[in-house]
């Protein structure tokens, strides 16, 4: 089926599918570059801007997929789930059972290796749609992109119901069953599921505000990234350009002194690695031939200036990106985004990501408690495990980054301007006020818990060998430190 053409049989009544197909056109451009399915994008690229028919089909051949821009920056910003993510239920709140019933479903579901793609396809396309479904009473996630799904929804979170295309099939979920529909729209399957609403939860990292803007299309942010994908196609562009004429630097070019139509038909002249061959009858024909100088470097240039232009928008400066410039990896592209900026580029998707988990896992329970599975009856009904999930996002700062934050953490505290829980809040913004004070609480409990085991063992943990010691005996000591080297002073002789 074409894009353009509407979903048929009896969807066809309940789905205008032909009118989003210019979004999901867009989408689709997006993802063909985050899976090296680019080229045919470059190729229509070049054609478009090669004016003359002789030399395009030579450009084209050196149409590559090497310089990945959209990648590159994807790769470099959506970082969130870098260092994974830690999804749990505390035995203090749920009980050990329910505790422990979840860690199970968290790893059964696949996430730790879907958390991956979700956020760079997130950041990328949009709204990245991911509904679990119980398969053989086992649940398994189905992550579904704006490139091919249709949304029914009331406001900007309430998924009434989701189409999209598997294949040559349509697969239809609702807030009762999975329907599935072959590709003339007969159904051949139906599911139903215990969720009690259409179990796809949103998860998006884009500058969606929460509005609908230019429109019902707005919801999918179809536009966003426009400028990478036009960035990445021009780079591209250049990168081919430059090869080629790098290719044709190595050569001579051949100068023929004559009128252009002496030149026998079919000959290119556009393509300088080809000499002119002239049919002159008699008399004598002036020819020269030049050694050409090719300098990489301007090509170079313009490459490193559409990217860093491609690129300032989202806060990535020039020193942290670089081309190749040697004979077998020429012009080729690397970000390397390092230190503090990985830190705020985190701070920045988490808040989004996160309400795609909080929304996801409650759905799980639902499904799972109206089901055969194993942990059927061991989860709490989704409302209470909402409010009692916790979903730690791994800090990305370097080690020198840490050291730097707690050292202005130690300033701050001594001049009153800033609380630690103020500081936990700001390296984890998934984190509310009440949580990041039982953050707290518990990391101090930790502390003193080892304390006391280190002590009871009397483990020595320092050069003098005198194992963990108590504050009063640390005090105790320091103090009777001091106190001699005070009697030393007033009296040189002890």
């Amino acid at each position: 089926m074409a894009i353009h053409e509407d979903a048929p049989g009896e969807l066809a009544g309940r789905w205008d599918w032909k009118a989003g197909a210019d979004r999901r056109g867009l989408a689709m451009e997006k993802l063909q570059f985050f899976t090296e399915q680019h080229r045919p994008l470059v190729v229509h690229r070049i054609e478009s801007r090669i004016e003359d028919a002789k030399a395009r089909p030579l450009i084209v051949k050196f149409a590559s997929r090497a310089n990945n821009l959209v990648r590159s920056v994807v790769e470099a910003v959506a970082v969130a789930y870098s260092r994974g993510v830690r999804r749990e239920l505390r035995a203090e709140d749920v009980g050990e059972p329910a505790a422990k019933a979840f860690a199970d479903i968290v790893t059964e579901s696949g996430i730790g290796r879907l958390g991956w793609p979700i956020n760079k396809l997130s950041w990328l396309l949009g709204p990245l749609l991911v509904g679990p479904q119980l398969i053989d009473n086992k649940l398994s996630l189905d992550v579904v992109t704006p490139a091919t799904c249709e949304v029914s929804r009331i406001g900007a979170e309430n998924l009434t119901a989701g189409l999209w295309r598997h294949g040559t099939d349509w697969i239809e979920l609702t807030a009762d069953e999975w329907r599935y529909y072959d590709e003339k729209g007969e159904l051949y399957k139906s599911e139903p599921h215990s969720a009690g609403r259409c179990p796809l939860a949103i998860f998006r990292c884009d500058a969606y505000l929460g509005f609908d803007v230019a429109g019902p299309s707005g919801w999918w942010a179809p536009t966003e990234h426009a400028g990478l994908i036009d960035a990445s196609l021009d780079l591209a562009y250049k990168h081919a350009f430059g090869l080629w004429t790098r290719q044709n630097g190595s050569s001579y070019l051949t100068v023929i002194n004559a009128e252009l139509k002496n030149i026998p038909a079919g000959q290119t002249i556009s393509d300088p690695a080809q000499p002119l061959v002239l049919m002159e009858p008699g008399g004598t024909v002036p020819v020269q031939v030049f050694d050409r100088i090719v300098n990489p470097e301007f090509y170079l240039r313009e490459m490193a200036a559409i990217v860093e232009g491609a690129v300032a928008r989202y806060g990535i400066p020039p020193s942290e990106v670089t081309f190749s410039n040697n004979n077998s990896n020429w012009g080729n592209l690397s970000i390397n985004v390092r230190g503090e900026r990985l830190g705020l580029l985190r701070d920045q998707q988490v808040p989004w990501l996160l309400q795609g988990e909080r929304t996801l896992w409650p759905m799980v329970a639902d499904l799972l408690r109206g089901s055969r599975h194993r942990h059927a009856k061991v989860l709490p009904p989704g409302d209470e495990l909402r409010d009692v999930l916790r979903v730690a996002f791994p800090d990305l700062a370097s080690p020198d980054d840490v050291k730097k934050s707690i050292e202005a953490l130690q300033a701050g505290l001594g001049l009153g301007l800033v609380s630690v829980t103020g500081y936990m809040m700001e390296r984890r913004p998934e984190l509310t006020e009440a949580e990041a004070q039982a953050e707290r609480l518990k990391n101090i409990d930790d502390y003193a818990a080892g304390i006391e085991m280190v002590a009871s063992r009397n483990i020595p943990t320092d050069d003098a060998g005198r194992g963990v010691q108590s504050v009063a005996q640390i005090q105790g000591r320091e103090g009777g430190r001091l106190s001699g080297e005070a009697r030393r002073e007033e009296d040189p002789a002890a």
